[in-house]
């Protein structure tokens, strides 16, 4: 097997800006907090939407919702 398509191949499903270095300790904090959300996508969806309140200059808190059960961005 050449070598260098090893190089070449790693990087196919590498999208610029999504990968970011964290330490053993922010990996397991970030792991912690995304398993008590539900998953690292409401994760990401709970932080975009206290970004786009912080973005119009409100404050957010993140609360359930109690006919849902789901997690929710609500002005504070």
């Amino acid at each position: 097997m050449n070598r260098s398509s090893l190089y070449v191949d790693a990087g196919r499903g590498y999208l610029p800006g999504m990968a970011t270095i964290l330490s053993v300790r922010e990996q397991t904090e970030t792991g912690a907090l995304a398993r008590r959300v539900g998953g690292y996508a409401n994760m990401l969806r709970l932080e975009a939407e206290l970004k786009a309140l912080e973005d119009h200059g409100q404050r957010g808190r993140i609360a359930r919702d109690g006919s849902t059960g789901q997690l929710r961005v609500v002005a504070a």
